[in-house]
């Protein structure tokens, strides 16, 4: 055997056994028009051939791993100066508007006061007049009924204790009730010009 072709099959079998020594087989097919080479002079001029430059990756492939813009913050509006003192205007406007309206419903429910005061006078001087009539008619109970009524509208009313003081004393014959309706005259109305007379009335009364 040849000593090329020697070589050949020695790199055959390393070739089976290590992938990476695939170029020394073409360096062995060249190395057949010079039988004189040795396997120490394939080796040598296998690793001084200097080596094939890799070429650069595509630029698309570099900056595949790029880093990813950030996302936006979520920002809150604040206030400006201005707006703020534009919604302190208004909530002042709105603080005086409802003050005039609770002014105007304290005005309104006196109104209303006055005027239910205004109705039960009226209705105690309706039910006072007609005692006096019924008293004059000698309708002695309804002139009592009549009497109490407007008592009961009026309880402060000096002239409907007065009658009834009258009443009871002359009338109904009940002197406790005369006492009690007479009393109560002389303190609403103690500069009454009839207070003198009822004074001298209750001496006559027994009773205290």
């Amino acid at each position: 055997m040849r000593k090329t072709d020697y070589l050949q099959f020695l790199l055959c079998c390393l070739l089976v056994a290590s992938p990476a020594l695939s170029a020394f087989a073409g360096d062995a097919e060249e190395s057949q028009g010079d039988p004189d080479l040795s396997v120490e002079d394939i080796i040598t001029a296998r690793i001084n051939r200097p080596a094939a430059v890799k070429s650069e990756a595509p630029a698309s492939v570099s900056s595949a791993k790029s880093v990813a813009p950030s996302k936006p913050a979520k920002t809150r509006q604040t206030s400006t100066i201005p707006e703020t003192k534009e919604f302190l205007s208004a909530l002042e406007q709105k603080q005086a508007e409802v003050n005039e309206a609770n002014m105007e419903i304290a005005r309104l429910k006196d109104v209303i006061k006055r005027m239910v005061q205004a109705n039960r006078n009226e209705q105690a001087n309706m039910h006072y007049n007609m005692g006096c009539v019924y008293k004059a008619g000698r309708l002695y109970n309804k002139a009592e009924s009549e009497l109490l009524s407007a008592l009961k509208l009026n309880p402060d009313d000096p002239a409907v204790h007065y009658n009834l003081g009258v009443l009871y004393d002359d009338d109904l014959n009940d002197k406790g009730k005369a006492r009690k309706h007479y009393n109560e005259f002389l303190k609403l109305a103690p500069d009454d010009p009839d207070a003198a007379k009822v004074q001298e009335w209750l001496l006559v009364i027994p009773g205290k």
